[in-house]
């Protein structure tokens, strides 16, 4: 029964009193009744995480133990069982599903993030992008039939671009601009850090390309591709996530301390 309702501020307000002795602190009576902004944001976790348990069972994602009252997977569910998940999702209303999906896309995101800075991910198999050479090859087994080998190849990649490979990207994203008889994205260019700090014992801070990216919906939100020295692959962003930190490298001055640290 929790299809469409959004939790308003008197229901927070109602979850904190349950949380709070009905609005006593534990050193006493609260004055006017008001409520900070940690406990209103612990109300919204109560309340959001209270939700999405009951829906969870109303699914039989989860079941909850007749004698403790804890809840937990159903049995015979592995901790991996991510598609039957999924699946169980599809049961709910579009707002629950909505809550959360993006509840476990932001855990796993957090999961990945962490793995990857303890050094512990496995990414599994990945295409190899960039410039390749091969440092060295050596067969691990031949077939005795076939006599087709498997070999071990160890190589050296280069994800960056050069300079000229990024004037060349920016003059792509301007000619794509015009092919579709669309003015030219002033928003595209060359940036540079706000804050002048210096990399690798230099006086130089990193540029930035900053490119448009096709749109596939005409009310998609228009997105950038951010793309450093050291990576050509680049990062997704919108227009605001790159003003915060780079300044557009306008003046001749910045241009030609930008191509000099890109060429660095």
């Amino acid at each position: 029964g929790f299809c469409g309702q959004n939790f308003s501020f008197p229901q927070l307000q109602a979850e904190l009193g349950r949380m709070i002795g009905l609005g006593q602190h534990r050193d006493g009576a609260r004055a006017g009744g008001q409520v900070s902004a940690g406990e209103l944001e612990e109300a919204r976790r109560v309340v959001f995480f209270d939700r999405m348990q009951r829906v969870l069972e109303a699914v039989g994602c989860a079941v909850r133990d007749d004698s403790t009252g804890a809840l937990g997977l159903r049995k015979g569910w592995k901790q991996t069982d991510v598609e039957s998940f999924l699946n169980r999702l599809l049961g709910l209303c579009i707002e629950e599903q909505r809550l959360l999906f993006d509840f476990f896309c932001s855990t796993m995101d957090k999961l990945i993030d962490n793995a990857k800075a303890e050094g512990s991910y496995d990414g599994g198999i990945q295409g190899v992008t960039g410039r390749t050479k091969v440092v060295s090859q050596r067969a691990i087994y031949r077939d005795p039939q076939s006599g087709a080998e498997a070999f071990h190849v160890k190589l050296a990649v280069d994800k960056g671009m050069t300079y000229e490979e990024a004037v060349e990207a920016l003059a792509a994203a301007a000619q794509r601009d015009r092919d579709a008889g669309k003015p030219a994205d002033t928003f595209a260019g060359f940036y540079v850090p706000r804050t002048k700090k210096g990399h690798c014992g230099s006086h130089h801070d990193w540029p930035i390309l900053i490119t448009p990216m096709p749109k596939q919906a005409a009310h998609e939100v228009k997105h950038y591709r951010l793309q450093r020295p050291w990576n050509a692959t680049g990062d997704k962003l919108v227009a605001d996530e790159v003003t915060k930190s780079h300044r557009p490298a306008t003046s001749a001055r910045d241009r030609a301390d930008a191509e000099a640290a890109w060429r660095f």
